[in-house]
């Protein structure tokens, strides 16, 4: 019996860019992109929606700051350009807080997410959950809590965001915890909240 050949198995491409402070190369999605204005100002564009040639930094403080302060976005647009460390970290702290609010209002429509104490004590039983979420300003009773049990079924835990910033995107007033329930989901949101903290680390 003849074999039939198989087509070969290849390897997705993953577009990588360097930072322009560090010049280290990372994966393009995991960076942030930089836009120039037409009045010479850099600006975050954090989706990477913006037309025209961008350039691209560590979702690091000290990236920001060394490409802001040293010359590193000048060389990268290859002109003189206005770039305010404290501007640029706002803008990038606060794109990734209504990034990880949007993932999870997406999520929430599609079902796949618990929010409050009972349910998300209801999906850990029922070994549902991909990754927890809790807000930083829960109690420590609650995180202590809900880590311990997420720990012990291997679930990522993190703390994002506070109860009154969680609560919109899944339809409530306040919110402590939210559970996300479907992998892709999961991996989304990790890798925002994941960007979210490095961002929020205080600059040198």
């Amino acid at each position: 019996m003849a074999l039939t050949k198989g087509k070969p198995n290849k390897k997705k491409h993953v577009p990588e860019r360097s930072c322009v402070a560090c010049r280290e190369k990372h994966p393009q999605s995991s960076l942030v992109r930089i836009v120039l204005s037409p009045e010479q100002e850099v600006h975050i564009d954090y989706l990477g929606k913006c037309p025209g040639r961008g350039a691209y930094v560590c979702p690091d403080p000290k990236c920001i700051q060394r490409a802001a302060e040293r010359g590193g976005f000048a060389r990268a647009f290859k002109t003189q350009v206005k770039a305010e460390t404290h501007t640029l970290l706002a803008q990038a702290r606060e794109a990734a807080s209504k990034q990880i609010r949007s993932l999870l209002s997406l999520a929430h429509r599609a079902k796949v997410v618990a929010a409050g104490n009972s349910r998300v004590e209801i999906a850990l039983r029922e070994q549902k959950v991909k990754l927890l979420l809790l807000a930083t300003d829960a109690s420590d009773g609650v995180k202590q809590k809900f880590s311990r049990w997420a720990s012990r079924s291997d679930i990522p835990v993190y703390e994002t965001l506070t109860q009154v910033e969680l609560a919109p995107s899944v339809g409530q007033n306040t919110c402590s915890l939210i559970t996300i329930h479907d992998a892709q989901f999961a991996k989304k949101i990790e890798q925002e909240v994941q960007r979210a903290r490095l961002l929020a680390i205080p600059k040198s």
